[in-house]
């Protein structure tokens, strides 16, 4: 009877997930540590959630950079396009990174591996550029709380850090990864 209930729970999820939004399921567009499968089970635990690729729109007029916060912690961030902050290139580029489907009673662990730096801002989904799009279910962003802090990325940022968002993108291969260093400073 437990298998039978089980598949049944299944079988409704794949129908709700084909034929229309399911109100219980909020998206997550990381572009950070985020893309790292492991990042999203340590967070969620038990959840094996489904991860589509995607790009925050250079329409949206945002630049993602290494950035320090005040205790020193270095992370990524996005940050609203200023001339005076953008190094590596005048002009503005999609930012790459995943969509992920979480239910909407897990955002307090999120929030919480968030909170000390990064704030929670729904997104329009006007913004992304995927193939994957489920305009009624609402999409939220993490970014940083404090404005952009320069960061001398040779001395400052943890390799450990480095490697999880790198092997978040490169997961996706190696254009992808690419993508990332290319629209990143």
């Amino acid at each position: 009877l437990l298998i039978i209930a089980y598949l049944f729970k299944k079988y409704i999820m794949h129908f709700t997930n084909i034929f229309g939004p399911n109100k219980d399921r909020v998206f997550i567009f990381g572009y950070g540590s985020f893309t790292n499968s492991y990042i999203q089970k340590f967070i969620l635990k038990n959840m094996d959630a489904k991860v589509h690729k995607a790009s925050l729109s250079k329409n949206y007029g945002y630049v993602r950079k290494w950035t320090e916060d005040d205790n020193g912690h270095v992370n990524l961030g996005i940050f609203p396009y200023d001339k005076n902050i953008i190094s590596n290139t005048n002009e503005l580029k999609d930012i790459n990174g995943v969509l992920f489907e979480v239910d909407a009673k897990d955002f307090p662990k999120i929030d919480e591996y968030e909170h000390k730096s990064h704030i929670k801002k729904e997104l329009s989904w006007d913004n992304i550029v995927s193939d994957f799009k489920y305009p009624q279910n609402k999409l939220i962003i993490y970014i940083p709380k404090l404005p952009y802090k320069k960061v001398d990325i040779l001395r400052r940022i943890p390799d450990i850090y480095v490697q999880t968002v790198m092997d978040g993108f490169s997961s996706f291969g190696n254009d992808y990864l690419n993508q990332f260093m290319e629209s990143t400073d």
